[in-house]
C-alpha cells in the first residue's frame, strides 16, 4: 500500500508514494450515506458507484462513516455497520479504488440535527443552540455547538471514547488492502481560546 516516501515538495511533507516509491497521484471524491441511519446505514452505497468512479479515471474515494451509527450507545458498537465499511472496502479494492476512512461530522452530530458525534457523546452546559436551516455550516458558530467540540477534545472520558472508536475501527481495517489511511475528524470546530 502507500507510504510516505523522502521527497518533499516545497512544504517540506513528504510525498505520498507507493511501494515501488513511486509517487501517488490521488483523484477522486466523497464516497457517503448522510440520509441513512441505523439498520439502513450505508445502504445508498453500493458497487455501482466504485466502479463508474474507476470507469472515469478515479482511484480514491474517501469513505465517509459516522460514530453515531457505529457506537450508538456507549461501548455498544455494531457488528453490522463494520461488516457494511467491510463491504464497501471490498468494492473499492475489486475497482482498485484506494479508500480514506472519515469520522465524519456535520454539526457535531445529532444532538443538533445532523451526523457525526452521538447525543451520549454530546455537552453544551445549557448553552443555545438555534438550527439555520438556510444555512446549515452557519450552526458550527453556535455556543453549544462550540461548547460541545471544546468538551470532546478536552474531557478525558470523551477523549478516551473517541479513542476507542478509532480503536475499533483501525483494528478492523488496519490490513484491508483498499486502506490508504484514516481522517479523524472532518471540519474540527471549535471555541476560540484568547490569543486565536
Amino acid at each position: 500500500m502507500a507510504r510516505t516516501g523522502e521527497a518533499g515538495g516545497a512544504t517540506g511533507i513528504p510525498a505520498l508514494t507507493d511501494e515501488h516509491g513511486r509517487t501517488l497521484t490521488l483523484r477522486g471524491w466523497n464516497v457517503e450515506d448522510k440520509v441513512n441511519r441505523g439498520e439502513a446505514a450505508l445502504s445508498a452505497i453500493t458497487e455501482k458507484h466504485f466502479r463508474d468512479m474507476r470507469a472515469q479515471g478515479f482511484n480514491f474515494a474517501r469513505l465517509l462513516v459516522f460514530w453515531d451509527d457505529l457506537e450508538p450507545r456507549p461501548g455498544r458498537y455494531s457488528e453490522e455497520y463494520l461488516r457494511k465499511i467491510e463491504r464497501i472496502l471490498g468494492w473499492a479494492h475489486r475497482h482498485d479504488v484506494t479508500v480514506l476512512l472519515d469520522a465524519h461530522q456535520d454539526v457535531f452530530g445529532p444532538a443538533f440535527g445532523h451526523r457525526g458525534i452521538p447525543a451520549w457523546a454530546t455537552r453544551t452546559d445549557g448553552l443555545p443552540f438555534t438550527p439555520h436551516p438556510d444555512d446549515w455550516f452557519s450552526e458550527y458558530f453556535e455556543p453549544a455547538v462550540q461548547r460541545a467540540f471544546t468538551h470532546l477534545y478536552e474531557d478525558e472520558d470523551l477523549r478516551r471514547a473517541q479513542a476507542r472508536m478509532w480503536r475499533v475501527l483501525a483494528e478492523r481495517f488496519d490490513d484491508h488492502p483498499a486502506v490508504l489511511g484514516y481522517d479523524l475528524i472532518n471540519e474540527p470546530m471549535g471555541e476560540l481560546r484568547e490569543g486565536e
